[in-house]
């Protein structure tokens, strides 16, 4: 009986951890409902998401499933264990044309998403998250 306590405390322990992985290294869905467009200079109702996978790419869709932005992820700056704690990393990358550096920042109080991409009058954007998910 012993035993079976303790499989079942590793087993609970296991699937636990399983929800809050590592940022860097994780496949994981962040969902904002309102986002800042530094080019219009405006705060949008609009629910998007991203999608970070792992340190190689990072997309940002709207609610609808389509695709807004692509990028490759060349460098991961940071480490963040848990996305449920508070946290920081960044990423530096590329879209088509651009270099971007997008950095996800959680305190206690929220969680943002900050795009820029540039380097010529950089396009600004900044997410406020509402949720995540590691996918």
């Amino acid at each position: 009986m012993k035993n079976y306590i303790i499989m079942l405390v590793i087993l609970v322990a296991s699937s636990v951890s399983g929800y809050t992985q590592d940022v860097a290294s994780s496949t994981i869905r962040w969902n904002s409902n309102r986002f800042f467009d530094g080019v219009a200079k405006v705060w949008r109702d609009e629910a998007t998401y991203v999608v970070c996978e792992g340190g190689t790419k990072v997309k940002w869709f709207n609610a609808n499933g389509a695709l807004r932005k692509s990028f490759q992820i060349a460098e991961v700056i940071g480490e963040w264990p848990d996305r449920t704690q508070p946290g920081l990393i960044q990423y530096e990358g590329m879209d088509i044309t651009n270099s971007c550096t997008i950095t996800i920042q959680k305190s206690d109080q929220e969680t943002r998403i900050s795009l820029i991409l540039g380097p010529a009058g950089p396009q600004v954007y900044e997410l406020l998250i509402t949720s995540s998910e590691v996918l």
